[in-house]
């Protein structure tokens, strides 16, 4: 189970997997993609499964860590599904769109400095790693820039080309 939605950094990283772990296992791999409220909602699918072994959640900081601190409830405890391996580390980078004319990053802090509440950028949803990374920047940067949640990772990108956020 994906706790995404397809076309995302976890969905592409489990149907890249699926087939050698399934290869592995004897069995067919079936990705089940159960996206929303930031991952909680396939986190808490996947946490009341029957634990017999058929059902797996590619889980990460946000689901597994940080919502306990940042959500009054959340629908699961986050020791509820066992850990059984690692699959990926995923950096975080900053990418504009070519029309805003930044050539640097320097260059686009400075504009954000210059023009609090002018700029937006897209996350894919509201307590994902994206959004608390980016508060994190205009925390450490003292800057204010509209955050914009999308309903995950491919329709953000989606729009950040098509010049939509900036």
């Amino acid at each position: 189970m994906v706790a995404y939605p397809a076309g995302g950094g976890s969905d592409f990283l489990a149907r890249q997997l699926a087939p050698q772990l399934g290869k592995q296992l004897g069995q067919n791999i079936v990705i089940d993609n159960r996206p929303g409220a930031a991952g909680m909602i396939g986190t808490d699918n996947a946490a009341k499964s029957p634990a017999d072994g058929y059902t797996m959640v590619t889980g990460d900081n946000g689901v597994m860590v940080f919502h306990e601190a940042m959500y009054k409830k959340i629908p699961y405890a986050p020791s509820d599904p066992a850990p059984v391996g690692f699959m990926a580390r995923f950096p975080l980078i900053v990418a504009v769109n070519p029309s805003a004319g930044f050539s640097d990053a320097v260059q686009w802090l400075d504009a954000l400095k210059k023009n609090p509440g002018k700029f937006s950028y897209a996350s894919p949803g509201i307590g994902s790693p994206h959004h608390r990374a980016m508060e994190l920047l205009k925390s450490r940067t003292q800057t204010f820039v509209v955050h914009v949640p999308y309903r995950g990772t491919a329709m953000a990108v989606q729009d950040v080309i098509a010049g939509q956020c900036r």
